[in-house]
């Protein structure tokens, strides 16, 4: 039933009429932010901050009149509401104009408390920033303040970042940020905290165009107070010098103002590394080093925080905290490996893919190389990654290690591509030298030995992090498999090679038509898929191969209960748009228990449900549900025109699907199972009852056993020869019958 909107005007609550469908107001706040609550059923009720998030808040603002949202919020930042939770699991894509066009799990039907309630903070658009200055620091750095309404400002540190220091930047007139600063690093400012949470894109020319909490809304003290360093781009490198160690490594040092200084690892990276290599005329940097690996150096500490792209010509291009500008101490001061690819070396021993360890080596001219690779404890396509140097197999150490580095790996091993990366020596410990760590390959490569790595046998590791990989092997020729339409094919990602079983079926289990426990069908019984990295991108090549539209949502922890039988599928990861699980990658059989079972719920469009009441403005908060077309002729409601519809999610919706609709399932299974079972219980009473009798009549056997050896006890002490021939016949038999009871 669709209710009308309720306007409450008072200090606390606004609700806004503009826009499609807005039976909405916000709580506890202000005109532009506060706690979202929607009418329904005759009272005000809150909505859940499960996966509440700024798209959401988005499609809630603008159904109040505001241009864009500027915050979503969560935890009842606003306080707690009253009534009851009318929606959970909201889940808009942000370009709807209503919350009815919006995913959700259903009116009431919800897993939250008032302490989740959500809120917003909507744009207004209307308030400038008039001013921006740089306080207690000197031309490019310091405190940002901002000019509002007669007086400076101060901005709070919550959220702020590098994006946020390049707009304030820009609006100081310098080119970009070298650092965004926080905790009053320049001190705590006076004056009211003009700004919070503020969330730049980057591409702004000025902070108001920014995400933030609104003018003065915020939950700061000056000692959170935001700062930025700006790239004056007027210090400029004479020299760079490689100290403490060789013609291509050694600790960085630059020359400025007379002498000599160092330059601090925070931040120090590849990326960095290469950039002073090139100033030093290398062509790339093998390894970058930190805590003082060469020693300490002496003199000035000239830059901290360097963060360049990589693409620069000299240290002095990338972004850094400014001349002398650090927190840092000469323990901290940062090395480089340079590539020194011009030695003349001797043609190595072996021509034929062969790896050679010269490149990203931490010594000039190191030109061994390695004979070979190979899988080591697992199968064909799958194993411990092990090289052969210096007469020995060894193996490579786990940091850093990845897809990437296994897909270089696979190619090496004549695979097309990597199924999965492996680490901490999941194929179980090896033996020898740790002949690699630190591997890093693009995934471009063709072998490991252009990767970017630490060298040979300089590690920090040991076999208990031994790496290993899964590769695809898509070239096997199998027979082809007994089920035709829509099969599963196991094999495609799977840690074995050639599997090639087919599973016959997919359902929905111990749940409804649209949702439940996910089971597959293989090898004549059901099994389930474990939750292992088990989202919607998978639920929805789950609910595609059902014969629904998309999901609604992905469960996990055995939602739906736990199932029984094998766990068929685990590290599922599907893209999202394959057209069955057999075409997304996975492990094959997993590591889990029942504990861990994945469920869906699936989106069925196809409901005719009945025409609503109210034709104007209405929101249908059911899921993804269409705006109904018609209109009833009635009376208008006291409020407004304007309603939400709550009435039309029902979280059962109709499938056709075999195991529910064929007669066999449905009516002659149940019924022969019921058969079944009286009759085995038939079966069980007869037996006990006769079991009792049979031991009734051995009872009246034994008295009867028992009398006539007294009576023949009463003949031999008589004397009587004839005692046999005078008992009764009856009695004759009985010593028989003692001895077939024994």
């Amino acid at each position: 039933m669709l209710l009308p909107i309720y306007l409450s005007l008072n200090v606390l609550v606004l609700s806004v009429g503009q826009g499609t469908g807005t039976p909405i107001r916000l709580a506890d706040g202000a005109k532009n932010y506060g706690r979202v609550e929607v009418y329904y059923n005759g009272q005000w009720g809150t909505v859940c901050d499960d996966w509440w998030d700024l798209n959401d808040a988005n499609v809630v603002c603008r159904q109040l009149g505001f241009e864009r949202a500027a915050d979503s919020k969560g935890g009842a930042f606003y306080g707690r509401g009253a009534g009851p939770i009318l929606l959970d699991d909201v889940g808009c894509i942000g370009n709807e104009t209503s919350l009815d066009q919006c995913r959700h799990s259903g009116i009431e039907n919800h897993n939250c408390g008032h302490t989740e309630d959500a809120g917003v903070v909507c744009n207004s658009d209307t308030e400038t920033i008039e001013a921006i200055r740089l306080a207690d620091g000197a031309d490019n750095y310091g405190r940002v303040e901002i000019f509002y309404n007669g007086q400076w400002g101060t901005v709070c540190d919550d959220e702020w970042d590098l994006s946020d220091a390049n707009v304030a930047c820009r609006q100081l007139g310098f080119e970009s940020a070298a650092e965004s600063k926080s905790r009053a690093f320049y001190g705590p400012g006076a004056g009211p905290i003009v700004l919070d949470d503020v969330g730049c894109i980057g591409n702004e020319i000025s902070l108001d165009q920014c995400r933030h909490s609104g003018v003065e809304n915020h939950n700061c003290g000056h000692t959170e107070d935001a700062g930025v360093v700006c790239n004056s781009y007027t210090d400029t490198i004479e020299a760079i010098r490689l100290a403490d160690g060789a013609d291509n490594y050694g600790r960085v040092e630059i020359f400025y103002n007379g002498q000599w200084g160092t330059v601090c690892d925070d931040w120090w990276d590849f990326n960095d590394a290469n950039v002073a290599c090139r100033q030093l005329g290398f062509e790339s940097a093998a390894e970058s080093k930190s805590r003082s690996f060469y020693g300490p150096g002496a003199g000035p500490i000239l830059f901290d925080d360097v963060a360049c792209v990589g693409n620069e010509i000299s240290l002095d291009q990338c972004r850094h905290s400014g001349i002398e500008n650090h927190n840092c101490v000469h323990g901290e001061d940062a090395g480089v490996v340079c590539n020194n690819e011009t030695d003349d070396t001797e043609e190595p021993e072996y021509s034929s893919g062969e790896i050679d360890l010269s490149i990203n080596s931490p010594r000039p001219g190191y030109t061994d190389t390695i004979e070979a690779i190979r899988l080591a404890d697992g199968a064909d396509n799958y194993g411990r990654v092990e090289i052969f140097y210096n007469g020995q197999w060894g193996t490579v150490c786990d940091d850093w290690w990845d897809f990437n580095d296994a897909n270089v790996a696979c190619r090496q091993l004549g695979f097309e591509s990597a199924a999965e990366s492996k680490s901490r020596s999941f194929y179980g410990p090896g033996a020898g030298p740790i002949l690699f760590d630190d591997v890093a390959c693009v995934g471009n490569e063709i072998s490991l030995d252009q990767c970017r790595h630490s060298g040979i046998e300089n590690h920090n590791c040991v076999h208990g992090e031994d790496a290993g990989v899964v590769c695809n092997n898509e070239t096997d020729d199998t027979e082809e498999p007994e089920y035709s339409s829509g099969e599963i094919d196991l094999s495609i990602n799977s840690p074995r090679p050639g599997y090639t079983d087919t599973i016959e079926a997919i359902r929905l289990a111990d749940g409804a038509d649209n949702y439940g426990r996910v089971e597959i069908f293989y090898n004549g019984q059901w099994g389930t898929v474990c939750d292992d990295e088990w989202d919607l991108n998978d639920a929805n090549v789950a609910c595609r191969q059902l014969g629904f539209e998309s999901a609604a949502e992905s469960k996990n922890r055995s939602f739906y209960g736990p199932g029984t039988g094998p766990i068929l599928f685990d590290d599922v990861a599907c893209v999202g748009n394959e057209i069955s699980l057999d075409q997304c990658r996975h492990s094959g059989i997993g590591n889990c228990g029942h504990g861990g079972d994945a469920g869906v719920v699936c989106n069925n469009e196809t409901d005719d449900t009945e025409e609503l009441e109210y034709s104007s403005g209405e929101i249908d908060l059911s899921i993804n549900s269409p705006r109904p077309d018609e209109t009833d002729d009635t009376e208008e409601p006291e409020y407004s025109s304007e309603e939400i519809d709550l009435s039309t999610h029902i979280p059962r919706p109709e499938r056709g699907d075999k195991f529910h609709d064929d007669p066999f399932y449905t009516v002659l299974l149940p019924t022969t199972g019921a058969l079944l079972f009286m009759l085995a219980m038939l079966g069980t009473v007869v037996v006990v009852v006769m079991r009792r009798l049979g031991r009734r009549g051995t009872r009246k056997d034994q008295e009867e056993v028992a009398l006539s050896l007294d009576q023949l006890d009463q003949y031999s002490s008589k004397g009587d020869s004839n005692t046999y021939g005078k008992l009764p016949e009856e009695q004759l038999d009985q010593p028989d019958k003692c001895s077939a009871s024994a």
